[in-house]
């Protein structure tokens, strides 16, 4: 198998629209976790989001009367 090696090919800046809102979140915000969502995964993608943006971002998931949910926490 060959591969072609290309040049000046922009690398995209978005990967599509994302799944979880955390770019929108401030400190005190949060989100139900439901539908095909689990917990675990909304964890996952908090972490490597929040290591992601070089900052200090910080979420916390608990369980409520209504579901899991996301917290911003700073």
């Amino acid at each position: 198998m060959a591969f072609t090696i290309e040049k000046d090919v922009p690398l995209p800046t978005c990967y599509g629209q994302r799944r979880y809102p955390f770019d929108q979140m401030k400190p005190g915000d949060s989100f139900l976790i439901n539908g095909d969502a689990t917990a675990d995964g909304v964890r996952s993608a908090a972490i490597t989001f929040g290591r992601s943006q070089g900052r200090n971002w910080k979420f916390s998931i608990r369980q409520t009367t209504e579901g899991p949910r996301c917290w911003r926490v700073s």
